[in-house]
């Protein structure tokens, strides 16, 4: 061969491997290390001072002795596979630091490593895909952060009545969610989220962030109790607004 003599490669290093490997534990020691760095940058992020600013804000709308129970948090991602969802659980998980509240979560697509992430910082993964039909009986936070509208829609509509008041949905701007999509799309898809922009409130957050799309558009919404008591009785007929949105999904089927 010339001279030449035919280089052997060795064999890759069994702790490189180990570090692309989400099984092993130098993988996990290492994401919990970005995840410490992460949630520690938070403290100070202009972007969680918003968000406390907006959420006392929320709070004070529905009476000075309101105290938020626990937090249901619902499409946040893989926070190991997407640093947007590592950037919202930091956010979300400072709230919960801060003001002592138990967090927990849930989203299909979490791996073994995400679920022994969460269990790491006490915070309870949910057994079940509930996909937001989950009745509440004390003031809960429910963080959505771009979540599917189904989810939104099916929260409205486990706690819609009077208990719309012990929810507070951290989540999508329902505000631009309406008008910016077709009329007959949410009345017939989503028609817990259409009938309630007629009482919510909506408070929208400035988009501080370094990175544009991790928190944009996201607003904290809350039902006021002596708002809720002046809406029309009927309006808080579930099967009437579901029947109301098969019966319009039928006229536009048939033309």
């Amino acid at each position: 061969m010339d001279g030449f003599k035919k280089v052997k490669r060795k064999p890759r290093r069994k702790h490189l491997a180990d570090e692309y490997d989400e099984t092993s534990e130098l993988y996990f020691e290492n994401l919990c290390r970005r995840v410490d760095s992460v949630v520690e940058q938070f403290q100070d992020d202009d972007m969680q001072l918003e968000t406390i600013t907006k959420l006392k804000n929320a709070l004070s709308q529905l009476g000075t002795d309101v105290n938020i129970s626990s937090i249901v948090c619902y499409g946040l991602g893989s926070v190991s596979n997407s640093k947007n969802s590592l950037y919202q659980f930091a956010l979300i998980r400072q709230i919960s630091l801060r003001y002592e509240i138990p967090l927990f979560i849930y989203d299909p697509v979490f791996t073994e490593a995400d679920v022994k992430l969460f269990e790491r910082f006490n915070c309870a993964v949910l057994p079940l895909d509930d996909v937001g039909v989950r009745k509440v009986q004390e003031s809960t936070l429910f963080f959505t952060p771009h979540a599917p509208r189904i989810i939104t829609d099916n929260i409205l509509r486990s706690n819609w009545g009077l208990s719309l008041s012990d929810c507070i949905i951290f989540g999508d701007d329902l505000t631009k969610i309406i008008v910016n999509t077709p009329t007959r799309i949410i009345a017939n898809s989503f028609p817990f989220i259409n009938e309630c922009q007629y009482f919510v409130e909506v408070i929208p957050l400035e988009n501080k962030f370094k990175y544009s799309d991790v928190f944009n558009d996201l607003a904290f919404h809350v039902f006021v109790p002596s708002k809720l008591t002046t809406v029309d009785p009927r309006t808080w007929e579930v099967d009437t607004v579901s029947a109301k949105a098969s019966n319009n999904q039928g006229l536009i089927e048939s033309c």
